[in-house]
């Protein structure tokens, strides 16, 4: 099929049109009502149902073309940031998001606490073999915050969304300090940081669950450990700017380096310290009610030498969501 200019309106031909070479089709454009000019080169090998998309088989770089029989225009999605816009056939938009960055703050679903910003989905990160789709989790999720309502796991094209954690016992990690020890280290639901707050008996299931996480093999040291959300699937308690965050993994090195820390004896002589694999001398600790990465002294206020130790040392406890 050839057409001798672009065309930016859609053009609807009657469901019993079929065409043989060398026919004119010229449908009226329904805003201009001028003709388009658009021939027929060959015969149609089969009717086609209205609105139905036409693909160039001979053109395999453009845009997005995957598995089961999706395709979608040009220019190609970046691997770094963008934006996806899904629209019913009225045209209307009904649902969007912003990936990586804020490309499009109209795109953006949902507010980032205290920024002011719009929420964006996390970049999965390129890997080999399947590699990793952002995904609506729990399956088919959608509060009209992107922000709570994606993570990063493996791909299903056509199957429901699937979500694995990595093999580990499911632990909480209880504050040591004298007077915060009903304190336990767990994710905002709001944002990406991370707290100290107290968890009971009585708190919520929520509560319960943001207390909880899978002490698994350090992502950039088997022989450390990494803790991964149970209810945020693929994300990880990782060090950013010396302040503690839950993020999704974008399969980078310094991310695994930000999300690994090696275990030893309780600097306060109980429990368990967490070295960063990546800042020898610093250690997960709670100041202020947030968690650090923090040395024995040093410019920030984290630092500070006054019960570093009993703050950087943790009881590895009993989960507060316990595993299925």
């Amino acid at each position: 099929m050839t057409e001798p200019r672009p065309r930016s309106v859609r053009h609807v031909l009657r469901p019993d049109v079929r065409a043989n070479a060398g026919r004119g089709v010229t449908p009226r454009s329904l805003l201009s009502q001028q003709p388009c000019g658009v021939v027929l080169d060959r015969p149609l090998a089969r009717p086609h149902a209205l609105h139905s998309a036409l693909r160039d088989a001979a053109v395999t770089t453009a845009g997005y073309q995957g598995t089961p029989a999706q395709w979608f225009g040009g220019p190609a999605l970046s691997t770094s940031a963008g934006n996806m816009v899904l629209r019913d056939r009225h045209g209307l938009v009904a649902d969007s998001l912003n990936y990586g960055l804020l490309v499009d703050p109209w795109a953006a679903e949902g507010d980032q606490s205290g920024t002011g910003s719009g929420c964006t989905v996390a970049t999965p990160g390129l890997s080999t073999g399947d590699g990793k789709s952002a995904s609506r989790f729990p399956d088919g999720a959608d509060t009209d915050s992107n922000c709570a309502d994606f993570i990063v796991s493996k791909p299903t094209p056509g199957a429901a969304n699937l979500f694995e954690l990595d093999p580990g016992p499911w632990v909480s990690l209880q504050a040591t300090t004298a007077g915060q020890t009903a304190n336990y280290i767990k994710h905002d639901d709001a944002d990406d940081l991370v707290v100290t707050a107290p968890v009971t008996a009585g708190s919520s299931a929520t509560d319960k669950k943001d207390a909880t996480f899978v002490q698994t093999a350090g992502l950039a040291n088997a022989s450390c450990v990494s803790f991964e959300s149970v209810n945020k699937p693929g994300s990880y308690l990782r060090h950013q700017n010396f302040q503690v965050h839950l993020q999704p993994n974008d399969g980078g090195t310094l991310f695994q380096q930000d999300a690994t820390f090696c275990p030893q004896a309780g600097n306060s002589g109980q429990g368990t310290s967490f070295q960063s694999v990546n800042f020898p001398g610093k250690f997960l600790r709670a100041f202020q009610n947030s968690v650090y990465l923090a040395s024995n002294g040093g410019t920030n206020p984290w630092d500070t030498a006054t019960s570093w130790a009993a703050d950087s040392s943790w009881l590895v406890a009993q989960p507060w969501s316990p595993k299925p």
